[in-house]
């Protein structure tokens, strides 16, 4: 309040000044160095209240900030909120990572995928196990894929890459196999995928693929998601 009133004292004095120079246009070049030397000493202001004003100048200049970021920087600070939101459990997706099961199949099915399934667990011998299944019959160009899905906060271990080295069915043989995490996976990990013909999609690169296909996500993913989106007239 004391900040308010501050602000509201010296724009009142400045406003005084102006009026007072304006209705006393005919005054003697006394009178008015008199008015102007009064009004000088009405805003001047002692180091404290000028540090108090320089404070609420801060305030303003970074609540504005935002309001200048670039679409570029915009976009990266939303990936990165979503991001951060995925690996903590802060969205309202399904625990125990079927809501990030979902979200890829629901992606798959965008990309043109027409059966895209999530498998039961343990599905394979030993610790062989894919998460989802996608097929595409009318697009002959769309290579079958098994993917392995982990909701991870910081690395994912190759116990994933394992799982698809170790998973052999007829389906399989001719299949794109990935490894979809919301975590990282360490350089000696994708060098393992690599030798096996494994696909690694990490956080950032998974929070891209969400990303670019935002308009064709359905509203309750994006919901769930937490992204809103913002009402937008037809001609504009």
């Amino acid at each position: 309040m004391k900040k308010i009133l501050l602000i509201g004292a010296i724009i009142s004095s400045i406003a005084f000044a102006n009026s007072s120079m304006m209705n006393k246009g005919n005054s003697t070049a006394t009178t008015t160095n008199m008015s102007m030397a009064s009004t000088t000493k009405n805003v001047t202001l002692t180091e404290a209240q000028q540090k108090e004003l320089d404070k609420i100048k801060d305030s303003c200049k970074k609540a504005m900030a935002p309001l200048k970021l670039t679409v570029e920087e915009k976009d990266l600070a939303v990936k990165k909120e979503l991001l951060n939101a995925l690996c903590k459990g802060n969205t309202r997706l399904k625990a125990g990572g079927r809501g990030l099961e979902e979200l890829v199949r629901e992606l798959l099915k965008i990309e043109g995928y027409s059966q895209v399934d999530i498998l039961d667990k343990k599905n394979g011998e030993g610790i062989a196990d894919v998460d989802i299944q996608a097929t595409s019959d009318n697009n002959p160009f769309l290579k079958d894929i098994l993917v392995q899905v982990k909701h991870h906060n910081g690395e994912t271990s190759a116990h994933a890459i394992k799982q698809l080295i170790a998973y052999e069915d007829e389906a399989s043989s001719n299949a794109y196999k990935w490894v979809v995490t919301t975590g990282n996976i360490s350089d000696q990990s994708k060098l393992l995928a690599e030798e096996n013909q494994i696909n690694i999609m990490e956080g950032e690169q998974f929070v891209d693929w969400i990303y670019t296909n935002l308009n064709k996500l359905s509203i309750k993913t994006k919901a769930n998601l937490g992204i809103v989106d913002v009402p937008k007239l037809s001609w504009s």
